[in-house]
């Protein structure tokens, strides 16, 4: 993995959530298969009725058949760390201050990482950017 720091705090640019997952779900939203947008950081799980892998798998289960499973609106959820690409991010602390954690399961359910400039490839580029010596 490279020590890069992912949405660019440091240069002020700002990517799209898709780079920072390992893969975008589908859902059909009564119309059309449309790409899952990631709104305030939340995810889908694909496996869960009406979440689709691609948009080939939606197109053809909702859009060339009308399977049951598309008329649901399928519930966005916390992230998990299997559909992170980035594995650290800096807990940010009430003093000030700021510790790098690995994301886990139990640190995603009260952080939405997928917000803001706060992923790091590895624990040492997170710690150069957001820990204070």
């Amino acid at each position: 993995m490279t020590s890069s720091f992912r949405y660019g705090r440091v240069s002020g640019e700002r990517t799209s959530p898709w780079q920072d997952v390992l893969d975008v779900p589908r859902y059909f939203d009564g119309k059309k298969c449309v790409a899952w947008s990631f709104p305030q950081g939340t995810c889908l799980s694909v496996g869960r009725r009406g979440v689709y892998r691609s948009w080939e798998e939606c197109r053809r289960r909702c859009v060339l058949r009308t399977e049951s499973e598309c008329d649901e609106t399928p519930a966005a959820e916390t992230c998990s760390p299997r559909q992170l690409r980035h594995p650290f991010f800096a807990d940010m602390q009430a003093h000030g201050g700021a510790r790098c954690v690995n994301v886990t399961r139990r640190a995603l359910k009260s952080h939405r990482i997928l917000i803001g400039s706060n992923q790091f490839d590895s624990l040492s580029a997170c710690c150069g950017v957001c820990v204070r010596r």
